[in-house]
């Protein structure tokens, strides 16, 4: 579900704001301060925030209520991590960028936005592989184990390349944030098909 609002959300925004441009913008410039479209995303980024944070933290219940060796301790960080990944997103709404959005003049608020999109993305590499791991712990799930960090470098490489784009204003920006985001909603999604039988007691992959 979270998956699917975050993608409407982006798609919406650039259907309604003509101007707007997705390989060259970020995905912040939707909901930046005197954005047309900002009253009408921000409550579906708000949404996607808590669907991630309510995923992260159901599975989070389930790492500390399975026991699985020594190795249980990367579902506890990983949950934890993804966790303070969607706590950071809420906060990136509370504290927009500035009039203009990326380029423009940088507030208090926009070094707000910047410090929690750092935090955001920081937390995303950390939970990812280490979910993966946790996850695959069941012999039949091993697969996802080298599917999470191949994930987890190509959202590296990828956040690289658009940190490089986006902050000198290069045409291509926005399309390198969209390839790190989709790498991580892809990797969620995948992640939220395979939960359902951690614990089958435990609803938690309805959310993501």
């Amino acid at each position: 579900m979270a998956v699917c609002v975050y993608c409407t959300a982006v798609v919406l925004g650039g259907v309604l704001w003509p101007a707007y441009r997705h390989v060259a913008q970020p995905v912040s410039d939707l909901i930046a301060t005197g954005s047309p479209v900002k009253p009408l995303l921000d409550p579906l980024f708000f949404l996607y925030n808590l669907l991630t944070a309510a995923f992260a933290w159901g599975l989070l219940g389930v790492a500390r209520r399975t026991s699985r060796s020594s190795a249980s301790w990367s579902g506890v960080v990983g949950a934890w991590a993804l966790v303070v990944e969607a706590v950071a997103g809420l906060l990136t709404l509370a504290f927009p960028e500035g009039q203009g959005g990326a380029g423009s003049h940088i507030g208090a608020e926009g070094l707000v936005h910047i410090l929690c999109a750092g935090i955001s993305s920081l937390c995303t590499l950390v939970a990812i592989p280490l979910l993966g791991h946790w996850i695959s712990l069941e012999p039949s799930k091993g697969w996802f184990r080298r599917f999470s960090y191949g994930a987890a470098a190509a959202v590296a490489l990828a956040g690289l390349a658009a940190a490089v784009g986006i902050g000198n204003r290069l045409t291509w920006g926005g399309l390198a944030e969209r390839l790190t985001i989709g790498g991580f909603l892809l990797w969620l999604a995948v992640a939220a098909a395979m939960t359902h039988t951690v614990e089958s007691s435990v609803g938690i992959e309805g959310a993501a």
